[in-house]
């Protein structure tokens, strides 16, 4: 359930197997990209979170099993870098606890749910009563379970996305939005720090700890026709992905960043973007017709 010590599911080289043995799947099945799924059960539920945190472009539902996320707080966890909740809703959450497990009791993963909604999330979350650390409700939860998977294929091109990063190498980006550069900007926003939760006795507690001392960035888009309107803080240069499922390349597109107008013009098709994005995600699903690169005023 752990993995492996030196590569436990909450660890990098881990979100790069995962990527791997799902490469080596597609390109030999007629695998569904819509539908998609990640999932596991105690360690492996906790794994689940940390996908979501990091790399959630894949899944259309990530669905952690007697997990918690305050594992990823843990010192010994290991965790590389920081984790950011709000990222949490890039990925629709099937959250399933116990009420009386020893190890992550229901109880203890509530305030953390509290803040993924205050954080934009929509999760899903059951208590499954006089339960402990196993699953031995799976036979009354699997029909619920499989209903909710089926009802939330992956969107490839969602109207909203928003995402934090603290680095631009990797994990920077959000299905058609990518974080290029960080940086304070004069029209930043005051983004809310979505990192915080509430106990039981009403005291307000950090979730993940910052181990490294660097400023993040982030950026919430919304996407209406061909309008996009963005938020940041932190934020230097970003990159849109367009597609054409989305946009009309015949119409005029407007990029709004924090209330200044950036971009409006017509966008040229572009072969060798759509080459490029089509060989790294290998996504029948998701194609982009141009890259809109863009500076933050």
């Amino acid at each position: 359930p752990h993995a492996y010590w030196e590569a436990a599911w909450w660890h990098t080289p881990q979100v790069e197997n995962i990527e791997s043995l799902l490469a080596w799947v597609r390109q030999r099945y007629n695998v569904d990209e819509a539908r998609t799924y990640v999932t596991g059960i105690s360690d492996g539920g906790t794994g689940v979170y940390f996908q979501a945190l990091r790399e959630p472009n894949r899944w259309a539902v990530c669905a952690p099993l007697n997990g918690h996320p305050l594992v990823l707080s843990n010192r010994d966890a290991r965790i590389d870098g920081n984790l950011y909740l709000g990222n949490l809703a890039s990925c629709p959450l099937y959250i399933v606890n116990g009420d009386r497990d020893p190890l992550y009791p229901a109880a203890s993963v509530a305030p953390v749910v509290a803040a993924m909604r205050a954080a934009g999330a929509v999760p899903v979350f059951l208590i499954k009563m006089n339960a402990a650390h196993d699953t031995r409700w799976w036979p009354e939860e699997r029909a619920s379970y499989e209903a909710f998977l089926h009802a939330h294929p992956r969107a490839a091109h969602p109207d909203r996305v928003t995402w934090e990063t603290d680095r631009v190498d990797r994990f920077n980006r959000a299905r058609w939005l990518v974080i290029d550069a960080l940086g304070s900007r004069p029209t930043d926003r005051t983004l809310p720090d979505v990192n915080r939760a509430t106990d039981p006795d009403g005291t307000s507690v950090a979730i993940f700890p910052r181990r490294r001392q660097v400023p993040s960035g982030r950026a919430d888009v919304v996407r209406i026709g061909n309008r996009f309107e963005v938020e940041t803080r932190g934020v230097a240069q970003f990159t849109l992905l367009v597609s054409p499922s989305v946009i009309d390349f015949s119409r005029s597109v407007e990029v709004v960043v924090n209330g200044r107008r950036v971009f409006e013009g017509s966008l040229t098709r572009d072969l060798a973007a759509l080459m490029r994005w089509a060989a790294r995600d290998d996504d029948r699903t998701q194609l982009y017709g141009a890259e809109l690169h863009v500076q933050v005023p």
